[in-house]
């Protein structure tokens, strides 16, 4: 509808100022070319837009993983950093006990950061956490996939007493 308003409006400009050539352009004019050049940046904007994270309970996520795969989620759980000189794990978990048994658990998830946040990582401890991320599969050998968390956008620290849902 917008896309089609403008259009009119083009055409109202263009015959305007066909009838209207070595004369001035009135000044509406001019409000009306500076009023379609800012609706149009205003739609290029919305367009890039990023969806807002969808509020994700940790148990429905690991139930209805397919569900989820590709978008941002905003989830809730036990961030289990475990970081060595060389190597490093970091998952989220549903709850403490899940990231104590993290080697046996099913109940966590991958979390993936980028190389520009690894410096960051470092600082973190293992704690609860609220996650803004997208979910997806990373290929693990024999076929097999295993859920993770990248394209980390937020990673807040949720004090002790929150626990995790």
């Amino acid at each position: 509808m917008l896309a089609e308003q403008l259009r009119m409006l083009y055409c109202m400009r263009r015959n305007v100022t066909a009838a209207s050539e070595g004369a001035q352009v009135p000044t509406f004019m001019k409000f009306l070319n500076t009023a379609i050049a800012c609706l149009m940046l205003l739609g290029c904007q919305a367009s890039y837009a990023k969806p807002a994270a969808r509020v994700v309970d940790f148990d429905h996520l690991l139930e209805a993983p397919e569900s989820f795969y590709g978008k941002l989620v905003r989830v809730h759980g036990f961030l289990l950093v475990s970081l060595t000189r060389d190597v490093g794990i970091t998952a989220l978990c549903a709850n403490e006990n899940e990231a104590r048994n993290f080697s046996t658990s099913h109940r966590c998830v991958l979390v993936i950061f980028s190389r520009s946040q690894i410096e960051k990582v470092r600082k973190i401890e293992s704690g609860p956490v609220e996650i803004t991320a997208r979910f997806i599969f990373q290929p693990a050998g024999r076929g097999r996939k295993i859920q993770g968390l990248t394209e980390i956008q937020v990673l807040e620290e949720l004090p002790e007493q929150h626990g995790a849902p």
